[in-house]
């Protein structure tokens, strides 16, 4: 008998954490992006986004 066999629970639970973390990174992105105006410049945008983390 192989003892290398995939472990389905472990593996669900992998593609979870995953899923869980791709939810989360969309979501900040989305959230940071209603700081910026496309009248802002780069740099606008930038120090807008600075003044979140001050």
């Amino acid at each position: 008998i192989d003892d290398n066999f995939p472990d389905p629970v472990n593996d669900i639970r992998r593609q979870a954490e995953r899923t869980a973390k791709e939810v989360i990174v969309g979501l900040l992105f989305d959230f940071f992006l209603s700081f910026l105006t496309e009248e802002n410049s780069s740099k606008e945008s930038l120090e807008s986004l600075d003044k979140i983390y001050k």
